[in-house]
């Protein structure tokens, strides 16, 4: 009973099977042995003892590499003694012979993907708007709109605009009857925005403008009406003040245009003469889109 005990206690410390009809030493003995001189680590070899021709053989199994490692030991110690030295011999095979099965290698990790063309890169700034106008040219009033897109492509808050306008036909007196005219054009603009430190959902855009119209006139209340069109030229500036509402910002906008060439209308059969208004004023409220793209 005591050497099934040691060997149970044996083989719960190391998992090398020490076997065998050896009386001196007992396997049990040689198993606690090997237990003290080996870390504590999983192992399927086997080992057994037996004596033959007055010599103690050792006959170690290799469960992982299958080979069979055989020693004959002189019994010229006691049993104490030899079995000291049989663990020792059984432990520098287990070692030399690497039998402690090893982890399988797993491949290493698959290498990051490499960075995108566009990490890192300044991102580019854009706004997409549209606003009602009211405008006012001499003494006559009409409604217009619009159209434009907001670029500020640099991390300055230096913008680039360019977008469409139109107004509705407005009239003044000429002779008996009414002159109709209206600018409908493009609008190109360069300019800077500024945001408050203190409040960057707030912007005030101030822009330097260059418009092109193509002007649209005609006649009312004249036995013969003429249609007329012609092209002008004008320079002016512009004021935004925004507030950024989630995905959008809404704006109220100031502008100033000054239109480089005069419109003569003349009442044919007359003397009546007038020029169309040289300066426009433009009041607008509207909405933006926001958005942003790689450089």
């Amino acid at each position: 009973m005591i050497a099934l005990h040691l060997l149970l206690q044996a083989m719960a410390v190391h998992a090398v099977v020490v076997s065998g009809s050896s009386q001196c030493p007992t396997p049990a003995t040689v198993q606690v042995l090997l237990g003290q001189l080996l870390p504590e680590q999983a192992s399927e070899d086997s080992v057994s003892l037996e004596q033959v021709d007055g010599a103690l053989k050792l006959e170690m199994r290799s469960a992982v590499s299958g080979t069979v490692f055989r020693r004959q030991l002189p019994t010229r110690h006691t049993c104490q003694q030899q079995a000291a030295i049989a663990a020792t011999v059984i432990a520098a095979w287990q070692i030399d012979s690497q039998s402690v099965p090893v982890a399988p290698v797993l491949p290493p990790p698959a290498p990051p993907p490499p960075p995108s063309d566009t990490a890192g890169r300044p991102r580019r700034s854009y706004e997409v708007a549209g606003a009602v106008s009211g405008s006012g040219a001499g003494d006559s009033y009409t409604i217009g709109g619009l159209l434009d897109v907001l670029l500020l492509p640099s991390r300055k808050p230096i913008a680039l605009r360019f977008g469409l306008f139109g107004a509705a036909l407005r009239s003044f007196p000429i002779s008996t009857g009414q002159a109709l005219w209206t600018r409908t054009g493009l609008r190109l603009s360069g300019g800077y925005r500024f945001l408050p430190e203190s409040s960057r959902r707030f912007s005030l855009d101030c822009f330097a403008d260059l418009a092109v119209a193509l002007v649209y006139l005609t006649g009312r209340g004249f036995d013969r009406v003429y249609t007329g069109f012609d092209a002008d030229v004008g320079a002016g500036g512009s004021i935004r003040v925004g507030r950024q509402l989630g995905p959008v910002r809404m704006f109220w906008e100031l502008g100033l245009t000054g239109w480089l060439r005069p419109q003569v209308v003349t009442a044919q059969g007359s003397f009546f003469r007038a020029s169309l208004p040289q300066v426009e004023g433009l009041l607008s409220i509207g909405l933006a889109g926001m958005g942003a793209s790689p450089r």
